[in-house]
């Protein structure tokens, strides 16, 4: 007798069982997913060490210019002068801008990662299925924008 069997209740979608080999039933090797979550902490380590040095260097320039007067202070206090009430809205809305145009790449990265898991549960569930021609980022096919 074989050690592959076709079980009743997954017969119809053709998954064969082996009891030697759990491959086969679609679950991931443990060293992939391992592999694969190194490979993710790598990335946020990176990014994390790139801010890091980031705010340092922003430190050391503001170290550097401490005292002294520069354009920048002249525009900032031009700003910040209780003469001008027009100043404090253009600072926060170049810091709501900034905010909203990193909030839009981390949610379209999200997106983009979270495609390929939809896709292979969408491929489980049901193989036929196709496709709603959106991108991976989750943005619209150019070729169904209208004009």
């Amino acid at each position: 007798m074989s050690k592959n069997k076709v079980s009743n209740s997954s017969s119809k979608r053709g998954v064969i069982r082996n009891n030697d080999n759990k491959q086969s039933l679609g679950y991931p090797d443990i060293k992939h997913v391992v592999v694969l979550k190194l490979f993710d902490l790598a990335q946020k380590l990176i990014s994390s060490i790139t801010y890091t040095a980031l705010g340092y260097f922003t430190y050391l320039s503001i170290d550097s210019l401490a005292g002294k007067t520069t354009i920048a202070n002249v525009v900032l206090s031009y700003f910040l002068s209780k003469d001008n009430d027009y100043g404090l809205p253009w600072i926060l809305a170049v810091i709501f801008f900034l905010w909203a145009t990193f909030e839009r790449k981390e949610r379209l990265r999200k997106v983009e990662a979270l495609h390929k898991h939809n896709r292979d549960l969408e491929k489980r569930i049901d193989p036929n299925r196709t496709n709603s021609g959106i991108l991976p980022n989750g943005k619209t096919n150019p070729k169904d924008e209208r004009l």
